[in-house]
């Protein structure tokens, strides 16, 4: 089965380490040790989930996302350890219960609820994470006002989204530095007219450009 996730790294082969690839490859996960960390490793996952373009319903993303997570907290297992991010097009809003369910992604707004200790939820503690991406939606923000725009004459229809995020485990909360998303590649523009993605050029996504000083 062809990989969704691909990385691209300037690393070597000895810091930059693929760890493991889900199932049906939705998810990948490499693992970062350098000189230049002051932790001894960092987990670093990429995901492109299914979309609702594609046929997936809400409770199929929900679904999806759990057994997601389920993988990825494997991997946290045997490494013993949580310095994770994930990163991607997960194909969800911040506020689809695939990202906030506490039995799935259990991404949080805020730094105060992220940090929490693991909820207990049918007797089985639940780790959460930190998204900071709501921070991003809207005008009153530098930058687009999500990373996807979805022209429909629907009747429920928010027009901006946020289906490209990047989500933190707690104890990198107060790594992240840096945090855009970008409408310029430094030579040409990635956006139309009206401000949304122009998808003639890369992508109808918007990428996102973040920072972990680790």
């Amino acid at each position: 089965m062809k990989a969704k996730v691909r990385a691209l790294t300037r690393l070597g082969q000895k810091e930059f380490i693929h760890r493991f690839s889900s199932l049906n490859r939705e998810m990948a996960v490499w693992s970062i040790a350098t000189s230049k960390l002051r932790s001894t490793e960092v987990l670093l996952a990429g995901v492109h989930l299914p979309s609702k373009s594609g046929g997936a319903k809400d409770t199929d993303q929900a679904s999806i996302a759990r057994e997601v997570v389920e993988e990825l907290n494997d991997v946290e297992d045997r490494h013993n350890h949580r310095s994770t991010v994930v990163v991607g097009d997960f194909n969800m809003h911040p506020y689809d219960a695939g990202m906030t369910s506490v039995t799935s992604f259990h991404g949080l707004m805020t730094k105060d609820l992220a940090g929490l200790p693991d909820r207990l939820h049918r007797r089985q503690p639940r780790r959460r994470f930190y998204n900071p991406m709501w921070g991003l939606f809207g005008d009153r923000t530098p930058g687009p006002s999500g990373s996807y725009y979805w022209r429909a004459s629907v009747l429920h229809n928010p027009y901006w989204g946020m289906l490209d995020q990047v989500l933190l485990r707690p104890m990198l909360i107060n790594s992240l530095g840096a945090l855009h998303i970008l409408d310029h590649d430094g030579n040409h523009t990635l956006v139309g007219p009206d401000g949304a993605p122009d998808k003639k050029h890369i992508s109808d996504h918007l990428p996102i450009l973040f920072r972990l000083d680790i």
